[in-house]
């Protein structure tokens, strides 16, 4: 028995909350279920290249591997009308990660960074088991839902690959979170991922990012042949700087997680008190509970 067809009188908007290339997303609430989603709302107008098209037709066919993992947002529905294409999300109400390590002064304590980055390797750990690279890790992407735990979000530059070992050649991402190897062109996998997770590490730690330049090509530079030098801040133990240090490894082969995965990074010492298969079903509190809307009823 097929499902009714959805449309978009189906649901209520209550707020934008987010802008994109493509189009806007919005809060909304389900007219018969009261259940609060994120709607993304695509105009067809703007999809005015094969590579915005592809853009858009990756994000619907990741969306709907992730549903399965509770740190990454997963598609509920999907339908279109004749100008526009609508995705309907999980909501996450705690807002993004970005906005609460400006709030923390810039930079988050050791016990929160193991936290959060803990979860962001349990999503990435899916998507690349999926044979997907992300592509696009940055503060902004990783949201907070309503009890504190990481959501990954925005995959409209991940990309699918054909096999495990195939390899990614385009050059998308923030500049900032860019791996050398997707500078230098040679080809690129899941890898790519660690390295801007160690870039991530590294701004919650010290609350700027280690390549920032003035220009593009200056980081590109940096991100390149630059010295990684870690600031001697007090709080972060040996550990922490280890973990940094084997993410930012800029020949792809001997970094972390280059062999055998999200394994490597799970047995690294920073993380020996991480249970990660409490983790895993979401049994750890977090170390933080942001104040979301009385009605963000957000399904475990």
């Amino acid at each position: 028995q097929s499902r009714p067809k959805l449309a978009v009188d189906d649901f209520q908007i209550l707020r934008r909350i987010g802008q994109g290339s493509f189009g806007q997303v919005f809060r909304v609430r389900k007219r018969d279920t009261k259940r609060i989603y994120a709607m993304k709302v695509i105009r067809k107008s703007s999809l005015n290249s094969p590579e915005a098209l592809a853009q858009v037709v990756t994000e619907r066919t990741v969306l709907a591997k992730t549903n399965d993992c509770p740190f990454l947002v997963g598609l509920k529905f999907s339908f279109q009308s004749a100008e526009e294409l609508f995705l309907v999300m999980d909501y996450k109400g705690g807002g993004e990660v970005f906005q609460h390590l400006q709030r923390d002064g810039g930079r988050f304590g050791e016990d929160k960074v193991r936290f959060y980055v803990a979860e962001i390797i349990l999503a990435l750990e899916f998507l690349h088991s999926k044979n997907i690279v992300y592509r696009d890790l940055k503060p902004e992407n990783c949201l907070l839902d309503g009890s504190g735990h990481v959501v990954l979000c925005d995959f409209g530059l991940s990309k699918v690959l054909d096999s495990a070992d195939a390899k990614c050649r385009t050059l998308c991402g923030t500049t900032s979170f860019l791996a050398p190897e997707v500078l230098l062109d040679v080809g690129y996998s899941y890898p790519a991922d660690w390295w801007s997770l160690g870039v991530l590490l590294f701004e919650m730690c010290f609350g700027w990012s280690p390549f920032y330049a003035e220009s593009r090509i200056e980081e590109y530079e940096r991100i390149l042949q630059m010295e990684i030098k870690l600031p001697n801040k007090r709080g972060y133990g040996p550990e922490v700087k280890d973990l940094l240090l084997k993410l930012l490894e800029r020949d792809p082969e001997k970094r972390l997680g280059a062999q055998r995965g999200a394994v490597e990074l799970k047995c690294h010492p920073f993380f020996a008190s991480i249970d990660w298969a409490k983790l895993a079903v979401r049994r750890v509190s977090p170390p933080f509970k942001p104040v979301t809307h009385a009605d963000d009823d957000e399904p475990d």
